[in-house]
């Protein structure tokens, strides 16, 4: 079975002195990044770690960051990516669950697991879950294969071209920005954190490095748009600007800085965790033209998207219904959760042996083949880019000492400014928001953390009983 890392090693053959990776003016060649990870590789095979093993990597974003991921991946071992932001609580979480063998990095963890997964296992990438901890997401190489071979033969970037590394490693896009990059044979410009989150910064470092593609989430690119205004972009190499993780909004701004780039293309793209992307549209020709919201596109050449019923029957074109994922991309489940992983992956309805991943997505086939997304058939919701369960940072909310009860919502009327709220009933006078904010920084990300608790004396109510969330409204006005 081809894997990324064959992939990779082809490059290395073809290119190597071709710069891999950069950041901070210094580069390292394909060759340079092939040797180190090899000795990554041996470190983490005699310490532990191998096929079916898995490891976390807990390092900053960097060219050590980038050749220790390559270095896990040559060892056989599955990657298990701990975000450096994270709080210890998490990311101890996140070891003990996934039975790491060993961290690459500086995360103090002596483990005293002997974990095991499928031998051909990539990486193990930590999800909200509404159980009030996080769930990790188990991906084969064949499927990561597949994903990056199209990825690589749609993009118009190749030998050469410079893709930002932008994305903290915990999250799936991350790989897509290394593994896409690296097995085309091109360069990947790794960014500071505050340049990634300073739009400013970030086209200073876009026209510095001369970054051909980046991959953001909306509020990114809604960012750079209203930025772009106050700089001349025309002459910037960019071609390639890929959208996902929230729902495409081709607005003016987004109009106009596009008009100021006419060789890039705007490319959106829909997915998930469990499927990585699994679907795709371009952008292209005079984006006046582009509707407000494009479709999200067709399902990737090694994918298969229908409509299926609350029934579980498969829904003509045009009727709408869930999304349901099926072909080689499909994660093979959530980690030590067999009862959550029969619940969501199930057998593919339109193939013998084929599995299929329910994606809670709310949908429609067009006559013409294409997916539209339409939202969340559940309470999940999108905070940054991030897919969140507002139940998990309930639970968290409930563990405080002194909490009786909570509820978390959405504030905010787009997703530019789309954040979350806590209400919170004390057991006691003494308690204060500040405490739970505490508390929360402590055990989950920035964006999981509600931007404003309200301690309350009782949650609204409906005449039945049941949590009125409709009442939030006045809390966050």
């Amino acid at each position: 079975m081809t894997t990324v890392v064959d992939l990779l090693e082809r490059r290395v053959l073809a290119h190597p002195e071709v710069e891999a990776v950069r950041f901070r003016g210094e580069a390292i060649s394909y060759a340079e990044l092939w040797e180190r990870a090899g000795h990554v590789a041996e470190k983490v095979l005699a310490s532990g770690g191998g096929p079916g093993r898995p490891v976390g990597l807990h390092i900053e974003r960097s060219i050590e960051l980038v050749v220790s991921f390559i270095g896990i991946l040559r060892s056989g071992s599955a990657c298990v990516a701990l975000d450096t932001a994270y709080p210890e609580d998490r990311l101890r979480y996140m070891c003990e669950d996934a039975q790491c063998a060993l961290v690459v990095g500086d995360f103090p963890y002596l483990s005293t697991m002997d974990g095991q997964v499928d031998e051909d296992t990539c990486y193990i990438a930590y999800t909200s879950g509404s159980t009030g901890r996080p769930k990790g997401v188990v991906y084969g190489h064949a499927g990561v294969t597949s994903f990056v071979e199209w990825q690589v033969a749609d993009s118009v970037c190749g030998v050469g071209d410079r893709t930002l590394q932008l994305t903290p490693i915990s999250f799936d896009v991350a790989y897509e920005e290394i593994l896409a990059t690296l097995c085309s044979g091109g360069t990947l410009v790794c960014c500071e954190e505050d340049e990634r989150l300073d739009p400013d910064l970030l086209w200073d470092l876009i026209e510095r490095e001369g970054v051909h593609r980046v991959f953001l989430t909306f509020v990114g690119l809604k960012s750079l748009a209203v930025f772009a205004q106050d700089r001349d972009i025309s002459t910037y190499p960019l071609r390639e600007v890929v959208v996902g993780g929230e729902r495409l909004r081709c607005d003016d701004d987004v109009r106009r800085m596009f008009a100021e780039l006419p060789r890039c293309d705007l490319i959106n793209q829909w997915g998930t965790v469990e499927v990585l992307i699994a679907t795709n549209h371009r952008l292209t020709g005079d984006p006046a033209a582009w509707p407000l919201h494009p479709p999200v596109g067709m399902p990737l050449p090694h994918i298969h998207v229908h409509v299926r019923d609350s029934d579980g029957a498969i829904l003509p074109p045009g009727e709408r219904g869930e999304l349901v994922v099926a072909g080689d991309c499909v994660a093979r489940g959530y980690h030590g959760l067999p009862e959550r992983t029969a619940a969501s992956f199930v057998p593919d309805p339109c193939t013998l042996d084929g599995r299929a991943y329910l994606t809670g997505d709310l949908g429609l086939i067009t006559e013409r083949g294409e997916v539209e997304c339409l939202g969340r058939m559940d309470d999940q919701v999108k905070i940054r880019g991030h897919r969140v369960e507002p139940s998990e940072v309930e639970h968290v909310i409930n563990d405080v000492p002194g909490v009786a009860e909570s509820a978390v919502y959405v504030a905010g009327e787009s997703s530019l400014d789309r954040h979350l709220a806590a209400v919170v009933v004390p057991r006691t006078p003494a308690l204060s928001a500040a405490e739970v904010f505490a508390r929360l920084r402590d055990r989950m990300p920035d964006y999981m953390v509600p931007s404003r608790i309200d301690v309350v004396s009782a949650l609204p109510r409906t005449p039945s009983g049941k949590l009125d969330r409709r009442a939030f409204g006045g809390w966050s006005a």
